[in-house]
């Protein structure tokens, strides 16, 4: 129940943003249509045209790069982020569990803080943010659930923004995933909740992006024997695993901010279908804090399985963590 009242607030969430193209326009083009009423004095309609610019600074700000952002051909099918990567992966089962891509060319490059290079595509971080410039709020709502109860994956990933002003915009992203897995101790988890702006105003453009990862995966080692699937009818959630009480918890926290002065005389650029400007030169810096953690804990050992333990031979908690700060 609490999940289906969270996706109906998040579904009427669009409804709060006011559109700057008022009725009686074609919110494409913004050209008037037909008046079906009259409007009041006191009511102006807008003849702002509808548009979505969606770009990424290149090099710290030296250019941008546009992106086309079109949700039909967003792979909605392809719900799960690891084969959106590659095609064939090494994985524990469940979404959203640590994976490695068999094939060698489309592995993950090793992160900065490498527990987190096998669960990248998990992670939202300032490389990943676009830009956005809207005439009007845009919003993208993504749910997927499979499975019956205790069994289910799902994810639900929520996405707005919209301008303040035209020429500040800001928004959120929040992501969800998670699943119980098919045999003991198997659960998986992982959400991030991002905030971002972007304004640009004459010779003044600055971005801001912060967020947070985090994320809990379990692991059971496996099951004990393969004579529980193979000759017995035992239900999956109820055959001995390896480990239990064990697990792997993460956080990932990002901030970034730049900011950028443009220098010299304006200079217009005329495009196929749009007219952009551009100066000789400019000054650019930008900042970057990025927290990481992540914590081993086996709450029992099974000595079995670890025939040695270096760290202690009744529990262990190994904790491992970075800061990273840039200054470009």
């Amino acid at each position: 129940m609490k999940k289906l009242i969270c996706i109906f607030i998040f579904c009427a969430l669009h409804f709060a943003g006011i559109g700057q193209v008022a009725e009686g326009y074609d919110p494409e083009t913004g050209l008037p249509l037909e008046p079906k009423h009259e409007f009041s004095d006191s009511i102006k309609p807008s003849n702002v045209k509808h548009f979505r610019k969606t770009w990424q600074w290149a090099h710290d700000g030296v250019y941008r790069n546009e992106v086309a952002l079109d949700t039909t051909f967003d792979g909605i099918h392809n719900y799960n982020y690891i084969f959106k990567k590659s095609i064939a992966n090494t994985y524990l089962a469940n979404f959203p569990a640590p994976y490695e891509s068999d094939i060698f060319m489309l592995r993950a490059e090793e992160e900065d803080f490498y527990p987190l290079t096998n669960i990248r595509a998990y992670l939202f971080k300032p490389v990943d943010a676009l830009n956005f410039n809207t005439t009007t709020p845009f919003t993208q709502l993504v749910y997927f659930t499979g499975g019956g109860k205790g069994k289910n994956e799902t994810m639900l990933d929520v996405f707005h923004t919209q301008n303040i002003r035209p020429y500040w915009n800001a928004g959120f992203r929040y992501n969800l995933i998670s699943s119980s897995g098919r045999y003991m101790n198997q659960k998986a988890k992982a959400y991030n909740f991002s905030a971002f702006s972007t304004f640009e105003k004459e010779r003044v453009a600055i971005s801001f992006f912060l967020n947070q990862n985090n994320g809990t995966f379990n692991e059971n080692g496996g099951i004990t024997d393969p004579y529980f699937i193979r000759d017995t009818t035992i239900k999956a959630e109820d055959i001995p695993v390896n480990l239990s009480n064990t697990r792997n918890t993460y956080r990932n926290f990002n901030l970034y901010l730049q900011f950028q002065y443009n220098i010299g005389k304006k200079k217009d650029i005329f495009l196929p279908n749009d007219t952009t400007y551009s100066y000789p030169a400019k000054a650019v810096i930008s900042a970057a804090v990025e927290d990481n953690v992540h914590r081993f804990r086996e709450e029992s050992i099974n000595q079995d399985f670890y025939p040695v333990s270096n760290i202690d031979s009744i529990s262990n908690l190994d904790l491992q963590s970075n800061k990273i700060y840039s200054l470009t």
